[in-house]
C-alpha cells in the first residue's frame, strides 16, 4: 500500500489582547509543543497518538488489520460527545507508553513496502535495531503477523560475532533475547546464547562479557543461560586444564578459591562461580567409579553379564581418555568423549557367556543410558552455580 500524503505542521499565529478592565487576569496557557512525526503523520490518517512528545496520524484500518488488541480499542464505547473522542484531533490523542522509536518502528512494519519487506530477508540489509522494537510492538499489542515476519527476518540476521556491534548496546542484545525466550523462539534464543559464550571464549582476560551476559540471564529470568555462562567462563579460563592424577580435588578447589576472583565480578557471582567448580570438581570425582546400570526386567543376564560388561567397557573409557598420565577434570567434556566413545566402541560381553565378541543383550539400553547422562548434565548444569528458589 502506498504511503498517504502528509499535511504540513500548520503555523501558529497567538494574539495577545490587553484588558484594561481585568488586569490580574492571567493568561491562558501555551498549548504543547507537541512534534508532528515527519513519517507518520498522514493528513488522511484517522486517529492520532501521542507518544511523548511525538503526534502520529494514522489509519485505523492498519492498526485493525495487524492487531487483536486495537481492533478492541476501536470498538469500546466513548462517553457522551464531550469531550471529544480520544484520537480525534491533535488536541484529543489517543495517548500510550510507549518510546518514539518503538512506534516509528511498528508503523514502519504496518507500512512497509515490499522493497523494504525484501530487504529484510538479507543479514546484509536488514534494520536489525529496528526489527527488535518492531518485536517489543508486536509482542505487546498482539501482531503476530508482524511478530512472525519480523523473527524471520532476525533468525537470518542474527550469526557470528557481529550481533553486538550491530545491536550496539548490550540493553539492545538483552532485549531481543528476552523477546526471543518469552516469544517462544528457541533457535534464535539458542543462537543468541552461543553467541555470548563464543565472546567470552575469546575475551577469557575480562569479565566483562560474563557480567553483561548475567545481567541478562538474571532479568530475562533464563535459569540455564546464567549455568552456561558460569561454566563457559570456568572453561574459558582454563580452570578444567588436564591435571595430573595424582592432584586431589581438594587441593584444584583450594587453588581456586584462593585466586582473587576479578573484583567487577562482585561478591555474589564470585561465590556462585566457586559452588559451581567445586560441585563440578566433585562430580567428575564421582565419575571415577561407573555407575550402575539401568533396571532391565526384561534382560535374563543383565546383573551376571550385561553390567559387569558396562563396568570394564567404562573402565576401558576412562584409560583412553586418560592416556599420557593426564586427567580430564572437565565432566562436561568427559560426558561429550564419553558418547562419542559410546557411538563408536561396541559393548562387547567380557564374561564369555556368549559368543566371543558379541554384543551384551543391553548395549542399544547401554547407549541410551549414556545419552540421557550427557541431557541430564546439560539440564542441570545451572544446580552447580545457582540455588533452585
Amino acid at each position: 500500500m502506498a504511503e498517504s500524503q502528509k499535511c504540513e505542521q500548520p503555523a501558529t499565529t497567538l494574539c495577545t489582547a490587553t484588558i484594561k478592565a481585568e488586569p490580574d487576569v492571567t493568561p491562558p496557557p501555551s498549548p504543547p509543543a507537541y512534534i508532528r512525526d515527519p513519517d507518520y503523520y498522514y493528513h488522511d490518517g484517522s486517529c492520532v497518538f501521542l507518544v511523548q512528545n511525538h503526534l502520529f496520524r494514522i489509519h485505523r484500518s492498519q492498526l485493525e488489520r495487524y492487531s487483536e488488541i486495537f481492533k478492541d480499542m476501536f470498538k469500546l464505547p466513548q462517553p457522551g460527545e464531550n469531550p471529544p473522542k480520544d484520537g480525534t484531533s491533535d488536541e484529543n490523542p489517543v495517548v500510550v507508553h510507549d518510546t518514539v522509536a518503538e512506534f516509528q518502528a511498528m508503523c514502519w512494519a504496518i507500512y512497509a513496502k515490499p522493497i523494504v519487506i525484501v530487504r529484510q530477508m538479507d543479514p546484509e540489509t536488514t534494520d536489525i535495531l529496528r526489527l527488535v522494537d518492531v518485536v517489543s510492538m508486536a509482542h505487546k499489542y498482539d501482531m503476530p503477523d508482524v511478530r512472525s515476519w519480523a523473527f524471520d527476518a532476525l533468525n537470518k540476521a542474527v550469526g557470528g560475532g557481529k550481533l553486538f556491534v550491530r545491536l550496539r548496546s548490550w540493553q539492545n542484545v538483552q532485549k531481543l533475547l528476552d523477546f526471543a525466550h518469552k516469544c517462544g523462539q528457541v533457535e534464535l534464543e539458542t543462537r543468541i546464547q552461543n553467541i555470548w559464550c563464543k565472546a567470552i571464549e575469546q575475551n577469557p582476560k575480562t569479565v566483562m562479557h560474563l557480567n553483561y551476559g548475567l545481567d541478562a540471564g538474571e532479568q530475562c529470568n533464563i535459569r540455564a543461560f546464567q549455568g552456561l555462562l558460569y561454566y563457559t567462563y570456568l572453561r574459558a579460563t582454563g580452570k578444567f586444564a588436564i591435571a595430573n592424577p595424582a592432584t586431589t580435588s581438594i587441593n584444584n578447589v583450594a587453588s581456586f578459591i584462593a585466586e582473587d576472583p576479578p573484583a567487577e565480578l562482585g561478591k555474589a557471582r564470585s561465590h556462585r562461580l566457586h559452588r559451581g567448580f567445586s560441585s563440578l570438581t566433585l562430580l567428575r570425582n564421582q565419575l571415577d567409579t561407573p555407575p550402575a546400570l539401568f533396571p532391565n526386567p526384561q534382560c535374563n543376564v543383565h546383573a551376571t553379564v550385561c553390567q559387569p560388561s558396562w563396568e570394564i567397557w567404562w573402565k576401558e573409557f576412562l584409560g583412553e581418555a586418560q592416556k599420557g598420565g593426564k586427567r580430564i577434570r572437565d565432566p562436561g567434556e568427559l560426558f561429550l568423549d564419553l558418547q562419542q566413545w559410546a557411538m563408536r566402541k561396541p559393548f562387547r560381553d567380557v564374561t564369555r557367556h556368549y559368543q566371543p565378541q558379541q554384543q551384551v543383550p543391553c548395549h542399544a539400553q547401554i547407549k541410551a543410558q549414556v545419552c540421557a547422562m550427557k541431557k541430564q548434565f546439560d539440564d542441570t548444569l545451572p544446580s552447580h552455580f545457582i540455588d533452585e528458589s
